[in-house]
This record gives C-alpha cells, structure tokens and sequence, in this order.
C-alpha cells in the first residue's frame, strides 16, 4: 500500500500527514489561535513539539510566520 501511496502521489503516507497537519496548524494560527490550542488539535504533545515540527517543515518559528503576516 505504502509503494503505491508514494507512487500516486510522490510521498509517504507519514509525509503527506505531516503536510496535513503543518498545513491546517498554519492556517489554525493565521485565524489567531495559540500555540497551545494548536498543538492539541493538531495531535501534538506540546507547544514546544508543535513549534519544532513547525520550523523543520516551514523553515521558520510559527511566531515569525506570525510576524511575517501582520
């Protein structure tokens, strides 16, 4: 399944989850919600895990993407 997942659209299924939930955490937080809210809808244990998947995948903090759109 994973091999024709990848096939079809050119990631994993865990890489396209994980573009998902970055995704909907962005626009979670351009609708003004806080870390904390964020991070439990989106799955995340914590603030401080959320704000680190986020700038690994995004290259920045949510507080500069944050900044960035103000």
């Amino acid at each position: 399944i994973c091999k024709s997942f990848k096939k079809e659209y050119g990631v994993t299924p865990v890489e396209y989850l994980l573009t998902k939930k970055m995704e909907y955490a962005a626009l979670l937080l351009s609708q003004g919600k806080t870390l904390a809210e964020i991070a439990e809808d989106t799955g995340y244990s914590s603030p401080y895990n959320l704000s680190r998947a986020f700038k690994k995948h995004f290259g920045v903090t949510p507080n500069d993407l944050k900044k960035r759109k103000k």
